[in-house]
């Protein structure tokens, strides 16, 4: 469509007056809008049916002790119970939702990455996230933004745009917008954040349109999407990154009998039996002990699962001492005996090891696949 002299003077009489007016005026911009401050409101405002696979992954992917205490408040935690969730202990269920994600071979990273957008195209989440974010641009004057990323290639970013005098209109320039394509508008402008219109600007309007969406497709999947505007009037618009996103993994179960820097998980207990708590008297001299330890409270010995107990008298008297029994219940190994005098020693012997997962990174292709 042609435009006349009239409508070009119009648009450069504008363009000058912006310049002007955005160095006459007291600087107004936004920050970033961090969509997961968000979520807690989920809980507080509307009971939300986690019972649906892919909102139970982005929900507990966002797992923190704030969700769990609003969450022991609603219809969400009675959910998560039947599925072997702690309703009163955050520990033990972070430690399932981990579980969780390996044994279903969900990707813990990748499934908070995309978190956001699950919610915000989720019909129960969606309106109170975008109610959340709205309430929030209007607490900082200008140019702020949030974005949702959908999966490795497809990520949506949202400008809010909040100005006072509210009939004071916007222009964007697309500065450089790097490792991704815009594809709004049938992917007619995808270099440009909006449609150009004239001296490469992007008309928005006025503040009563606050926000727009815009589609982006990530060029290499590996890499961050980096975002440079300018705005007339200068609002201090933001650099924006949209980081990659997590690959997902392949886990396997396995099992290892020592940390990370070969140490074996082991410990001896040495002590002196008199040292011991009786715990039977037979009235002839025999005074029966339970020499027991929990491993938990041993250096390496959180979670770990009891292999051997061996227990045996060490440097003393080979007499008026016995030694009957020992075995394990669950994290305490015990050793059972008796003595009669003083200054004879035991050493109990215990070993364990430790399940976990080993993770194996699955890296994205060079080129989205068709």
């Amino acid at each position: 469509m042609k435009m006349g002299f009239a409508g070009f003077f119009k648009h450069v009489l504008c363009l000058v007056m912006l310049i002007l007016v955005s160095n006459i005026c007291v600087a107004q911009h936004g920050e970033p809008l961090n969509v997961s401050e968000c979520f807690p409101q989920m809980l507080i405002d509307k009971r939300v049916d986690v019972s649906s696979t892919k909102l139970r992954w982005a929900f507990l992917s966002v797992w923190n002790r704030e969700l769990f205490e609003a969450a022991k408040q609603r219809a969400v935690m009675k959910t998560l119970t039947g599925y072997g969730y702690s309703d009163n202990d955050f520990e033990k269920s972070d430690e399932q939702r981990i579980n969780d994600f390996h044994e279903n071979k969900e990707s813990l990273a990748y499934d908070n990455d995309t978190a956001s957008a699950r919610f915000f195209l989720d019909d129960q989440a969606g309106g109170i996230i975008r109610d959340c974010l709205r309430e929030k641009s209007r607490h900082s004057y200008g140019l702020s933004y949030t974005y949702f990323v959908d999966n490795a290639w497809d990520a949506t970013l949202e400008l809010f745009w909040i100005w006072a005098p509210a009939d004071v209109d916007l222009l964007v320039r697309t500065k450089s917008l790097r490792n991704a394509k815009v594809t709004d508008d049938h992917g007619s402008h995808p270099e440009y954040l909006l449609p150009r219109r004239h001296f490469g600007l992007s008309e928005w309007g006025t503040a009563t349109q606050e926000t727009t969406l815009i589609p982006l497709e990530r060029l290499d999947a590996n890499e961050d999407i980096i975002i440079n505007i300018e705005t007339f009037p200068n609002v201090g618009a933001q650099h924006i990154v949209i980081p990659s996103v997590h690959p997902k993994e392949n886990c396997t179960r396995v099992t290892s009998d020592k940390d990370k820097f070969g140490t074996r998980y082991e410990g001896s207990y040495p002590t002196l039996t008199d040292a011991l708590p009786v715990i039977a008297d037979d009235g002839k001299g025999h005074k029966y002990f339970d020499h027991a330890i929990d491993i938990s409270k041993a250096p390496n010995g959180q979670d770990g699962i009891i292999s051997s107990v061996t227990c045996g008298k060490i440097a003393s008297p080979q007499d008026y001492m016995e030694i009957t029994s020992w075995k394990s219940e669950g994290t305490i190994a015990h050793c059972y005996g008796w003595w009669q005098e003083r200054g004879r020693n035991i050493q109990m012997d215990v070993k364990w090891y430790k399940t976990g997962y080993n993770c194996t990174s699955i890296p994205w292709p060079t080129t989205r696949p068709h």
